[in-house]
């Protein structure tokens, strides 16, 4: 007899697979998610540091807003974090979201402080979670890097408006983080959880849009820059797709460091056709 355990998350299509199997929910203990709290008081102003009544009112009411939810009780705690006095403190804590809809108003507040931050920080969020929500696949760190920093109508990359990875993460508050456990890509930045894709989705149109417009055309931009013009001219034409003609030519030192300095092109090649047909 053999017996197997299946971990996972609540996703539907998983979870009808298993109907017939036993099912156990695993939440975070309030233990856990209460040595998480007192390890982040730190992160508070002077101010509410020196409260120590407060300190206890913020963790307690985070614990039974969070229902043993890790994840909200994080988005909660980032929530008050920013606030700088014990009258405000009190207010977000009197009105943190509760129920089904919790996570969602939790996620909602997120979006409204990445919309409060200064034009070119929210611009920069925008666009780095329009592109993790909407990739037709997962995109390394240094191809997001890049991805993000195509300027329509120029000619070339512009390696000074490249920002870094961490820059990335801080301006998307908490929806943002760096993974380094895949293999092939080696670091990512991807969605906190699974549940933030559902919502970024769902409320696509009123935070993203133009997504797959800007997509197809920053793909289009990057595909047209005159270092691949100059390059692939000397290129076999054998190939139908102008990544792998690209990459052919590995004697080619001119080649190469077009690879090495692109390395956006790849995805732009294969997936510009995608987000074109998206804008209809």
């Amino acid at each position: 007899m053999v017996n197997i355990i299946v971990t996972c998350r609540p996703i539907p299509t998983i979870l009808s697979e298993f109907k017939l199997s036993t099912h156990l929910k695993i939440r975070a203990s309030r233990t856990d998610i209460q040595k998480y709290l007192e390890a982040h008081m730190g992160r508070f102003s002077k101010r509410i540091m020196a409260e120590n009544n407060l300190q206890t009112n913020i963790i307690a009411g985070i614990l039974d807003a969070g229902k043993g939810m890790f994840l909200l009780a994080r988005l909660n705690l980032d929530s008050l974090v920013g606030k700088t006095n014990p009258k405000a403190i009190k207010r977000v804590l009197e009105n943190l979201p509760t129920g089904s809809d919790a996570l969602d108003s939790a996620y909602k507040d997120v979006m409204d402080r990445i919309e409060s931050q200064s034009p070119n920080r929210c611009n920069l969020a925008k666009k780095v979670l329009t592109w993790i929500t909407y990739a037709k696949e997962l995109l390394s760190i240094e191809e997001l890097e890049q991805a993000v920093a195509i300027e329509i109508g120029q000619s070339d990359l512009d390696q000074d408006n490249v920002c870094d990875y961490e820059d990335i993460v801080s301006v998307c508050a908490g929806f943002v983080i760096a993974d380094f456990n895949n293999v092939r890509l080696g670091g990512f930045l991807r969605l906190a959880h699974y549940t933030t894709q559902e919502y970024l989705v769902r409320n696509g149109m009123e935070y993203f849009p133009e997504a797959q417009q800007i997509m197809a055309s920053n793909c289009l931009t990057y595909l047209l820059y005159d270092a691949f013009s100059e390059t692939l001219c000397n290129s076999p034409r054998n190939h139908a797709y102008p990544w792998e003609r690209l990459c052919t030519v590995k004697k080619d030192v001119c080649n190469l460091n077009v690879v090495q300095r692109h390395l956006f092109y790849r995805y732009a090649a294969w997936h510009w056709g995608y987000h074109s047909a998206k804008c209809r």
